[in-house]
């Protein structure tokens, strides 16, 4: 009878073992991606402070359809975007988006030009999209600004 006990006594502490494991893989599955979103969120708070649309740079032109958009980019070393989402917005309201690659280094402006189907393009906004780690995560968009003529 003793044997037999001695043996349960190892099989309950080797399930106990196994319960704590599984325990901790459970929470750690809940608590790596709440840290995980912390951190892209943050990248999104400090691209929204450090890239923007230069007002003066920024103007449309009807007869190409063309958005010749000036974007500026400030000192934070931390802010790593790769892309931006620029919003259009025509007379009616109706908005299109293109999101284009962007290469800009610190306290630099950057010109693109984007064709578009719209001959009216009346605002502008644009939306980074950071790098955390190995993954890209779209940020939401910024005010709109008014968009001259060319």
């Amino acid at each position: 009878m003793k044997t037999k006990k001695a043996v349960s006594e190892v099989v309950t502490t080797v399930l106990l073992i196994l319960l704590v494991i599984g325990g901790i893989a459970i929470i750690w599955g809940f608590v790596v991606p709440l840290f995980n979103n912390l951190s892209s969120g943050q990248a999104c708070f400090n691209a929204a402070k450090d890239i923007s649309i230069d007002a003066e740079g920024t103007c449309f032109n009807a007869t190409s359809n063309n958005l010749t958009l000036k974007i500026a980019k400030g000192a934070d070393e931390s802010v790593n975007v790769s892309k931006i989402m620029v919003i259009m917005e025509d007379k009616k309201g109706a908005t299109i988006t293109n999101t284009t690659t962007i290469t800009i280094g610190l306290n630099e402006k950057s010109t693109i030009e984007l064709n578009t189907t719209k001959k009216d393009i009346v605002r502008v906004a644009i939306a980074p999209i950071v790098k955390v780690g190995n993954k890209e995560k779209p940020c939401e968009k910024g005010p709109y600004i008014q968009v001259g003529s060319c």
